[in-house]
């Protein structure tokens, strides 16, 4: 698990960039299906916890 703080307004900085066999890490959503990809240049604008979820390619 990774835990992360980010302050409504800022930006929520760096993210860890996964590795899965036969996979390529398509970057982290804030939800399972669609949902908005977070980068770390994209502004916090939610004031409660939130829970981003990994998506993922096939590996060609």
């Amino acid at each position: 698990m990774y835990l992360k703080t980010a302050r409504r307004g800022a930006f929520y900085g760096v993210l860890p960039i996964l590795t899965k066999k036969g996979k390529v890490f398509d970057g982290w959503y804030t939800s399972r299906k669609g949902g908005t990809k977070i980068t770390a240049y994209r502004t916090v604008n939610l004031t409660g916890d939130v829970k981003l979820y990994a998506y993922w390619k096939k590996k060609s």
